[in-house]
């Protein structure tokens, strides 16, 4: 194998992480916004989307803390880039119907 070096673009980390961040959303990736700025050799990701909500399911907050933590992780793996925040701006609600229990 010879020697070499792989750069990933700024557009192509825009592009996973918005895809990662719509799945662990539950919505649209086409909905989603991203911004990464470099904060001391790591990434800060900004994601302003909305948020796919079960009624029945977990609270909105919970939902938020663990995609924060799920955005960060699968960002990583994927692209090998460290990520040092997430912050994610909610802009809407979309609502579901859980399944009922009886």
């Amino acid at each position: 194998m010879q020697g070499g070096r792989v750069a990933i673009t700024a557009r192509a980390l825009e592009a996973v992480a918005r895809a990662v961040a719509a799945g662990h959303l539950g919505v649209a990736a086409s909905d989603v916004g991203v911004t990464l700025r470099d904060r001391d050799g790591r990434l800060a990701v900004r994601v302003d989307a909305p948020l796919g909500v079960t009624t029945g399911g977990p609270g909105i907050l919970t939902r938020v803390g663990e995609a924060r933590t799920t955005i960060a992780r699968d960002v990583t793996r994927l692209t090998g880039s460290q990520i040092g925040s997430v912050d994610i701006r909610i802009t809407a609600a979309h609502i579901t119907k859980g399944p009922r229990v009886s």
